[in-house]
């Protein structure tokens, strides 16, 4: 349900945010070209893919060199299609993540950052007033603090997306007095509020949580081939680049009084989107000189930090891509139906015209790649889902043909336990079938979770292994003892015994371990034994 919620605001929010920067922009013209734009810029965030699909999944394939298409290759490119060792990488975007229900808190945060997104764009057209009076300030450190604890990589990113627009609204604030210098003070004082508020929103989570994953600052030694970076950003940087370019080119000089006027006559939506457009780009380069070490470092050094800065940047690019091609053509529509085209041409490429024809066809390319998705759903759920055929969005439901068993025993702990014990079941790894699936469909701690999640965020396989092999020795276990002192060990309040642990541990002592505690459920060969609150026997 959460993806589901994140899906529908990924495109409900770039549509507002887009319709209200073109109306800002155009200020006159016909509704449907803000609803153009806004409708595309949701398209863009949550249902497009990238050139990949065009190129591998469409092109190619029309023209026999490529047969088939799976479309998690337009996330696993770079490094593995020609495979690389020691580069593989992730460059994931929404759309794929919706997909496949995808719970990371990269994409629970998606509508969040664009929360952020869209309050920053009202803070830049009503900036007055003193800083800590600015009610937008203190919102947006809120957020920021709560991405301290569900994703720090959004905190870094939309922290500098967030300074850089508080410094490029206060030069235009400031544009018609002292400029650089009354905007550059109330900039840092609004930067420290920002980490104070963060910091001060996100300090209970800080108090208990101990950070070990990142291991430092890493020199990229292998970078992306021109042509697997041009498949993947040659088309948002084409359609970006030249806005920035053209933006940047009414400066001219930089004398002051030039400087002061720029900031002075360039509308909000403009501003803003260059913050946006120069944060994206910056993004997407990063990774081809810096990456975070963590745990993958050997087979994938890069693979973390271009998967969180891209996805952001591929958001980014959507809401601004969408903003520049519309106002682009509908403004050289309106070119071409004010005046003669041929007098107002000055070279082929300034045609009004030709101008339009060009956007059009840029709109009809970024309309394309949503057929990613169509692609997606139709491989992922074996046929494009029908109508008669539908279940549910209730993502646990699959438990009760798969595991029926173990999916009773599950909603008896959702019904009948309280508060947060810990319960024991087998220790599983990522992306298995049913690995972890009671901790994961109820909430409740368990002993260890999956094993390479959890070298990942701990960076501590001594404890992990340790924490693997007791498991293992509760479950088969013929010493009552030991088994005593494991479960006072680790403090745990239930055993789970199902399908995952009589196929991971063959034999397991479910009479010795009913013994030690209370059997409080019992369905076929799947039980669950109550052994907190005094229930252990001695």
């Amino acid at each position: 349900m959460e993806d589901n919620a994140a899906s529908d605001l990924g495109l409900l929010l770039p549509f507002s945010l887009v319709r209200q920067m073109l109306k800002d922009k155009l200020r006159t013209g016909r509704e449907w070209s803000f609803c153009l734009g806004g409708i595309l810029a949701g398209m863009a965030v949550s249902m497009s893919g990238n050139l990949h699909y065009i190129i591998y999944g469409i092109i190619l394939r029309l023209l026999k060199i490529k047969t088939d298409y799976w479309f998690p290759s337009s996330t696993r490119y770079i490094g593995f299609d020609p495979a690389v060792t020691g580069d593989e990488t992730i460059h994931e975007f929404p759309s794929y993540s919706f997909v496949l229900g995808d719970l990371h808190a990269h994409v629970i945060n998606v509508f969040l950052v664009l929360t952020v997104l869209g309050i920053l764009y009202s803070w830049i057209k009503t900036n007055s007033g003193k800083s800590w009076r600015q009610r937008e300030i203190g919102l947006l450190g809120l957020l920021l603090g709560m991405f301290l604890f569900s994703n720090t990589w959004d905190f870094m990113i939309y922290y500098v997306v967030i300074c850089g627009t508080l410094l490029f609204g206060n030069l235009k604030r400031y544009s018609s007095g002292s400029c650089i210098s009354q905007a550059l003070k109330w900039s840092v004082i609004q930067w420290i509020e920002l980490l104070a508020a963060a910091f001060l929103a996100s300090l209970p989570f800080h108090l208990t949580f101990e950070n070990v994953m990142v291991q430092g600052i890493g020199i990229v030694k292998i970078h992306t081939a021109f042509y697997q970076f041009s498949v993947l950003w040659a088309f948002p940087l084409l359609v970006c680049v030249p806005f920035v370019i053209g933006i940047l080119r009414r400066i001219g000089t930089f004398p002051e009084k030039k400087f002061r006027s720029f900031f002075s006559n360039i509308k909000y939506s403009d501003l803003y989107g260059l913050v946006l457009v120069l944060c994206a780009i910056g993004l997407i380069f990063i990774p081809e000189f810096v990456y975070v070490r963590d745990i993958y470092e050997k087979t994938a050094p890069r693979a973390n930090t271009m998967f969180k800065l891209t996805y952001q940047a591929y958001i980014m690019f959507g809401i601004m891509m969408a903003y520049i091609l519309v106002f682009f053509t509908v403004n050289r529509i309106k070119r071409c139906n004010g005046a003669d085209s041929t007098v107002m041409c000055k070279g082929l490429l300034r045609c009004p015209r030709l101008q339009s024809l060009t956007g059009i066809i840029a709109i009809l390319v970024l309309i394309s790649t949503c057929g990613y998705l169509e692609n997606a759903i139709t491989h992922w759920f074996t046929g494009f889902p029908k109508r008669n055929a539908y279940q549910t969005l209730n993502a646990t439901n699959y438990l009760e043909t798969a595991i029926s068993d173990d999916a009773a025993a599950i909603r008896w702990l959702n019904d009948n336990v309280e508060g947060q014990p810990i319960i024991l079941e087998a220790s599983g790894d990522s992306y298995q079938d049913y690995d972890n699936r009671v901790s994961a469909m109820t909430g409740l701690p368990t002993v260890l979770g999956w094993y390479v999640h959890e070298w990942l965020w701990r960076n501590d396989l001594e404890e992990e292994n340790q924490r693997k092999e007791d498991v293992q020795t509760i479950y088969t276990s013929s010493n009552a003892d030991q088994i005593k002192s494991l479960i006072e060990k680790y403090k745990i309040s239930y055993l789970f015994i199902g399908s995952c642990e009589y196929e991971k541990y063959g034999e397991i002592n479910s009479e010795l371990l009913a013994s030690i505690g209370k059997v409080v459920f019992r369905q076929s060969e799947t039980t669950i034994i109550e052994v907190s609150n005094g229930t252990m026997t001695e």
